[in-house]
């Protein structure tokens, strides 16, 4: 067999010790790009998986342009819901 010399032992325990030392700073990095793709990933669903909201106005169903022309508001059988009936 070959023979191990001080030299390369001394080469070899050293840099077995820096990457020892890096070690915690790799995994620091790659936790911190698993957060970072998971930001990703909701802005992804939010922007492309999401159910598109009702348009702001409806033709044909707009207020006159003059509205409101006094400081009165009547609203007669007002029916609201956050979400359709199921």
């Amino acid at each position: 067999g070959k023979i191990v010399t001080p030299s390369t032992a001394a080469l070899a325990l050293s840099v077995s010790l820096e990457m020892i030392g890096r070690v915690p700073a790799v995994l620091r990095m790659m936790t911190e790009i698993t957060v970072e793709f998971n930001s990703v990933e909701r802005v992804f669903e939010y922007v492309n998986e999401l159910p598109r909201e009702a348009p702001a106005y409806v033709e044909g169903r707009r207020p006159p342009p003059d509205w409101p022309a006094a400081g009165v508001l009547e609203l007669k059988d007002l029916k609201l819901r956050y979400q359709p009936d199921k």
